[in-house]
């Protein structure tokens, strides 16, 4: 069975520094799912290169993945930890589609964590978005992270660095 745990936070509030303060850098893989046109539409140009810096400088292992892509990469993990970076931004890729069929993709992804037999724990780095987008949308970049929060053991907020868990172990 899979460890799941939801990180939550506004930009630059520490949520990837979080998560890879919880792992074991040689057990770990990272799967990104940042796009150009995201950091145009959210104004965090770079972010995508800062972060590769980041886990290029400590030795951890990146890979580039998509909605489309994402069950086969889950299927290829040959490593017992994971970061999903970002959770969240599946939404991205998935905002045309029906709330039924995110539903049925998200359970998919779950089915393939837990089938991957090498995987121990995954970590799904969610993100808070910016008010301008339209109502609808706000809902399906929440149904991602209601979805993640469900299936998280533990689920931490970051607030200007620093972790609250708002579900599971330490549980304020």
């Amino acid at each position: 069975m899979v460890y799941y745990e939801a990180i939550w936070g506004l930009p630059g509030s520490g949520k990837t520094s979080h998560a890879k303060s919880q792992i074991e850098i040689p057990k770990t893989i990272v799967l990104g799912n940042g796009t150009r046109f995201r950091e145009f539409f959210e104004f965090q140009w770079g972010g995508i290169g800062r972060h590769k810096k980041d886990y290029d400088s400590i030795g951890l292992e990146h890979r580039d993945t998509n909605y489309k892509r994402i069950l086969e990469d889950i299927s290829r993990l040959d490593k017992p930890q994971a970061i999903i970076e970002s959770w969240s931004g599946f939404f991205y890729q998935s905002c045309f589609r029906s709330f039924h069929e995110i539903n049925e993709k998200i359970d998919k992804i779950y089915d393939s964590f837990e089938r991957n037999n090498n995987l121990e724990k995954v970590f799904m780095i969610c993100d808070s978005f910016a008010i301008f987008m339209p109502f609808k949308m706000h809902k399906k970049v929440a149904l991602w992270n209601k979805r993640a929060f469900a299936k998280a053991d533990k689920v931490v907020e970051m607030k200007c660095g620093i972790p609250i868990v708002i579900k599971g172990p330490n549980q304020i």
